[in-house]
């Protein structure tokens, strides 16, 4: 691997935003997890969505692979990219998967990736996508600017498009021009 490439997570999609902060009790919240070719991160308000073709560079299909089924802690993420180059690898004895950072010369740190459970974010859009407006229930709902920020941050994009069918289900958030399959989803707090 030559020293001047990168090959490494980008910077520009700091999904890690969207994680929940040191939560003993669904530590599972802190990750990025992966599944499918996308990485996902939510704290159980926000849900961000990114595919990891366009959140990596010069990392080869067959490790970007490896990745699914696993997480890393978003704080781990973060400090992954601020170096210029990683690999991901499988141990051949073990099975586990790890991210090997070289943050300069031949210096090597290693991060363990971890297989927990994670939220079914594919169910939380799949019931989105399905739901009808609700003529019953005005459309009344409170949402945090902050929440909005993050998501918008997570994603990397600070043109969104709100959809909300029913508002006590969620909001479906996409960036305004989004070609590359970002998504985010709101919970709202209801009154």
């Amino acid at each position: 691997m030559k020293k001047s490439e990168r090959h490494n997570f980008i910077k520009d999609f700091p999904i890690w935003k969207a994680c929940g902060k040191e939560n003993n009790l669904r530590p599972c919240l802190e990750d990025v997890w992966f599944k499918n070719g996308l990485a996902y991160a939510s704290d159980a308000v926000i849900l961000a969505i990114v595919p990891l073709e366009v959140m990596t560079v010069g990392i080869p299909e067959e490790q970007l692979a490896l990745l699914d089924s696993h997480a890393i802690k978003g704080k781990d993420l973060k400090m992954i990219t601020s170096w210029p180059c990683i690999e991901i690898k499988e141990d051949p004895d073990s099975g586990a998967v790890c991210i090997v950072c070289y943050p300069s010369g031949t210096c090597e740190v290693t991060v363990q990736l971890n297989t927990d459970k994670h939220p079914d974010a594919d169910s939380i859009l799949a019931e989105l996508g399905k739901l009808e407006p609700d003529p019953e229930r005005p459309c009344r709902f409170g949402l945090h600017a902050s929440l909005l920020q993050r998501l918008a941050a997570s994603l990397g994009d600070d043109c969104l498009s709100l959809t909300v069918k029913r508002f006590d289900k969620g909001i479906l958030v996409e960036p305004v021009e989004d070609q590359i399959g970002r998504i985010g989803v709101i919970l709202p707090l209801l009154f």
